[in-house]
């Protein structure tokens, strides 16, 4: 293996990167679970949402990746990065990504509470409409 050869920015770049990275897959399996969650909840159109929300992220994950390969192999060699505009721009994609990533995570979590509190209203008026029919929900039905 070749030695490791990791100045100052190439650290901060791979920080910034991997940890952008870390949170970003978390990102992704969370926006997987809310998408399952959606769909086993509510109708069609939130579904396709939901799956847009995994697209994205994994999108961003992609990017973050593509990003990182970028610095690794200048750690692998004798030659330095010097900072840039060009590297504080590469450096900056990243943090913009994951900020979209967790306003993202914020919405979902929201649109999850707002779907919930819809279906447990639907709920209470199907079973208000079946107490004002003298139904006993308990019961099953007679053929």
């Amino acid at each position: 293996m070749p030695p490791v050869n990791i100045n100052a920015i190439e650290a901060f770049w791979i920080g910034v990167n991997a940890l952008a990275c870390v949170i970003t897959t978390l990102a992704v399996w969370d926006a997987w679970s809310d998408r399952a969650a959606i769909k086993a909840l509510n109708g069609r159109a939130r579904e396709i949402a939901a799956a847009g929300n995994v697209r994205r992220e994994v999108l961003r994950l992609i990017v973050q990746t593509l990003l990182l390969m970028l610095v690794v192999p200048s750690a692998l060699n004798a030659d330095d990065i010097e900072l840039s505009y060009f590297v504080i721009v590469l450096i900056s994609i990243p943090v913009v990504l994951l900020g979209s990533t967790l306003f993202d995570l914020r919405d979902r979590k929201r649109l999850i509470g707002i779907v919930a509190a819809d279906l447990e209203g639907e709920r209470r008026k199907a079973m208000q409409r079946i107490e004002q029919q003298g139904v006993d929900p308990d019961q099953p039905a007679s053929q």
